[in-house]
């Protein structure tokens, strides 16, 4: 889950998409990807099972 102790992850710093996951500021976030929404906010996503969706947001 992309959120340290209640602060969302956009708030750490830069999201970077990485081979294990995401990485933001100096944190890694195992099985998330980061995507650019149609809205304009990036944003750091897990999916919930082996299929394309559903997926959660975590910010």
């Amino acid at each position: 889950m992309a959120s340290l102790y209640g602060i969302k992850a956009a708030k750490l710093g830069s999201m970077r998409q990485i081979k294990t996951g995401a990485k933001v500021g100096k944190y890694m976030f195992q099985s998330e990807f980061v995507a650019t929404m149609p809205r304009g906010y990036t944003s750091s996503f897990k999916r919930k099972g082996k299929t394309a969706l559903p997926i959660q947001d975590y910010h």
